[in-house]
């Protein structure tokens, strides 16, 4: 009961709404990045660097625009509003969201896996079988649902009752064999 009484908490404790804000702030602001755009912000410079910048002005692909686009949209209906003058961004697991190649699309829903019950799952960088591994699903742990699936992958987050552990995308299939319980 503790895990599901957990991972009701995680979906809807008003935390996951910061994090969700800050991981569209930064999978928005690593599409500039890899185009080579110079951060004026202390956030932008803090996390994501001007090491290979090139300057302000860059161009993007028209998936890159429609992907800005996007999440633009999903920042404006989870109202975020992040402080680009900090120095951090706390978010959980913020090393690994910066090791994918692969950027998750936001849902604006979530659901979960409650206690995954089947065999070790790799997480992967990018939603294909050569990509790095960024960590593992292992039984007993909760596995979040909250971004579009994309060419058969899931893009997912992985809790256990202390609180985040990994993510990255796997090809996975959640149904009673799978999973102890569900929410969402």
């Amino acid at each position: 009961m503790k895990s599901l009484m957990f991972s009701l908490v995680l979906l809807l404790a008003p935390g996951a709404v910061l994090a969700n804000c800050e991981s569209m702030w930064l999978t928005r602001n690593m599409v500039f990045d890899r185009a080579g755009y110079c951060f004026g912000s202390n956030l932008g410079q803090a996390v994501l660097g001007n090491w290979a910048c090139s300057g302000k002005d860059v161009s993007l692909t028209a998936e890159e625009s429609a992907f800005v686009a996007y999440t633009k949209r999903m920042e404006a209906e989870f109202s975020c509003s992040i402080d680009t003058s900090a120095s951090h961004l706390d978010l959980p697991l913020l090393s690994l969201w910066l090791e994918l190649t692969d950027l998750p699309k936001r849902d604006q829903f979530e659901s979960g896996c409650l206690g995954w019950k089947g065999p070790p799952l790799f997480l992967r960088a990018a939603h294909n079988m050569g990509a790095p591994v960024l960590g593992q699903i292992e039984q007993g742990q909760h596995v979040l649902f909250s971004h579009w699936a994309e060419d058969g992958w899931d893009f997912v987050e992985i809790s256990d009752d202390d609180g985040p552990v990994s993510l990255g995308w796997v090809r996975i299939t959640t149904d009673q064999a799978t999973c102890s319980g569900f929410a969402g």
